[in-house]
């Protein structure tokens, strides 16, 4: 009906169709905060909004489009504190290593420290905040808390739907030396974003 109507050949809209690239505007300012986060001005972001809003497919556009980033992409399957530290120790550190949560802990604290000595920071993303156990938040909070000279060993990035836990979570910033953490709400488009993203799809449709 409506490719009729608009005496279209195809649909604009199929799964496989080329879009034009538009983003909204909180979309655009969770970017910069993104950048905040590479540029090591803030040590952890806090990216909330509702299922579908695009926060994960947000972030993996962002960090395909940088290089050379150690990265660990953390999902609640990491249930216990052992889990979450063999994950990292095999994303960002010498590798995986058996042994207590105190003993991985500890070498993923003595590697880190190491690379932020030599300029080389790492990165986690944590998706889904509100389905972690509690034992992985606790074990994510003690990393969040890791310095050398003052500064943090690793940026941490959360996805999270649920704000409220996001703002028990987000530690309070009182100045200093330290990068701070920042919640940032991603939203989805607008009434008059719809209606410019369906207006650039037409005309591109011809």
């Amino acid at each position: 009906m409506f490719i009729e109507q608009y005496k279209l050949e195809n649909n604009p809209f199929a799964a496989d169709a080329a879009r034009p690239t538009f983003a909204s505007h909180s979309c655009r300012y969770a970017m910069l905060k993104l950048d905040d986060l590479f540029n090591k001005q803030i040590h952890c972001l806090f990216l909330s909004g509702p299922a579908g809003a695009g926060k994960t497919t947000l972030v993996r556009q962002r960090f395909r489009t940088m290089r050379d980033l150690s990265v660990s992409w953390i999902d609640p399957l990491c249930e216990t504190s052992e889990q979450l530290l063999l994950q990292l120790l095999g994303d960002l550190g010498p590798g995986e290593v058996e042994g207590s949560a105190t003993e991985q802990r500890n070498i993923l604290d003595v590697f880190l420290r190491h690379q932020a000595g030599n300029g080389r920071y790492s990165y986690i993303v944590v998706d889904g905040l509100e389905r972690f156990s509690a034992a992985a938040l606790r074990e994510l909070e003690v990393l969040s808390q890791m310095r050398f000279r003052k500064r943090p060993i690793v940026y941490i990035l959360v996805l999270a739907r649920n704000e409220e836990l996001v703002a028990n979570l987000v530690p309070q910033y009182n100045g200093g030396p330290l990068a701070r953490a920042v919640h940032q709400r991603l939203a989805g488009f607008t009434l008059e974003e719809t209606r410019s993203y369906l207006r650039a799809c037409l005309q591109g449709a011809g």
